[in-house]
């Protein structure tokens, strides 16, 4: 008797558990795919070694143009950013050395976002350069998903080094080893914990 009740049992939870599995299951794929679209930074990114594919970017007047990383000049600075980043608006005068203390490199600013993108140009440092909006399809396609980013990429088209964020900390110590100058301190507005 104790046997019989023992597999009834089973087999009413081997019925039963079933739908709590594929509720758990659509639960989690929903979560996971929340989780996606607000931690687009946590995503795949460039790293070190990647080749910078070409990519059509539009001109700030929104001629679409195909660039090529590439350039027998000598290496590129990347700098990703978005004219209403609060972070992008901390690197201003550090961006600014950093264009004046590495004057042997192409510079080139990559917008991730058109709004606003006149009056950022207007009286930031990245006026005067080449400076291109990113689509969504290049987006995806140049991995660029975080701002600020700054990327050194060589003659060929590879990218040499990665500084993701603000330039503070090891991004500001790394950055001032690689191109030999000195950059402004950033104050972070950091609450302090006590």
């Amino acid at each position: 008797m104790t046997a019989r009740r023992i597999t009834s049992a089973m087999a009413a939870f081997s019925h039963s558990w079933w739908p709590i599995f594929i509720i758990g299951l659509l639960i989690s794929t929903v979560l996971y795919q929340r989780w996606q679209v607000t931690h687009a930074h946590a995503q795949v990114t460039l790293k070190q070694g990647d080749q910078l594919p070409p990519a059509i970017l539009e001109t700030t007047n929104g001629k679409a143009i195909n660039v090529n990383w590439r350039f027998s000049g000598g290496s590129t600075i990347v700098y990703v950013f978005e004219p209403h980043c609060v972070w992008c608006a901390k690197n201003r005068e550090s961006l600014s050395a950093l264009r004046e203390g590495a004057p042997n490199y192409r510079f080139v600013g990559l917008s991730l976002k058109r709004d606003g993108l006149t009056e950022y140009l207007r009286d930031k440092p990245l006026a005067g350069e080449l400076v291109y909006v990113v689509p969504e399809k290049a987006r995806r396609l140049l991995k660029l998903n975080r701002t600020p980013t700054t990327l050194l990429i060589s003659e060929v088209g590879t990218v040499s080094k990665v500084w993701p964020g603000v330039y503070a900390k090891k991004t500001k110590t790394d950055l001032e080893k690689t191109f030999g100058i000195v950059l402004p301190t950033i104050d972070l507005n950091l609450p302090t914990v006590d």
